[in-house]
């Protein structure tokens, strides 16, 4: 499911919230946590990183080689268009069980990362301390 790219002036709620989660639990530009297994997320871990000017959030889980499977995930860009005056272009990507595929609306698109962004907050994060995943 991904956002047709919106052109605003201001970022949105969402989008300050959603960046705002990232940016509070990617410690340095990445990090792993591991979740409460009732809270309705794919898999019992989230890694949450930085990247420029994209936010992410995976769901994953490990698989029984020992690799990390990517279950599904949140991605969200936003760059500044000079061009147009300073304007933002955003953008919002969504994978996982139950979630569509295909271009949508950028309101529908942000109701969906509402809801997962509230089961994230409702969720136990607890830190894990190994390496990144491997891909």
């Amino acid at each position: 499911m991904t956002s047709y790219p919106l052109i605003h002036a201001s970022a949105s709620e969402a989008e300050l919230q959603f960046n705002g989660f990232v940016e509070r639990h990617a410690t340095g530009c990445d990090a792993l946590y591991e979740t409460d297994s009732d809270r309705h997320l794919p898999g019992d871990t989230v890694r949450v990183r930085v990247s420029g000017s994209r936010h992410t959030i995976e769901f994953m889980s490990l698989a029984g080689d020992g690799h990390w499977q990517t279950l599904g995930r949140i991605g969200h860009s936003m760059r500044e268009i000079q061009a147009i005056g300073g304007n933002l272009e955003s953008t919002f990507e969504i994978t996982g069980p139950g979630i569509p595929k295909g271009s949508f609306e950028y309101d529908d698109v942000e109701q969906v990362v509402r809801v997962q962004l509230e089961r994230l907050r409702a969720a136990r994060l607890l830190p894990l301390q190994q390496r990144p995943p491997r891909s």
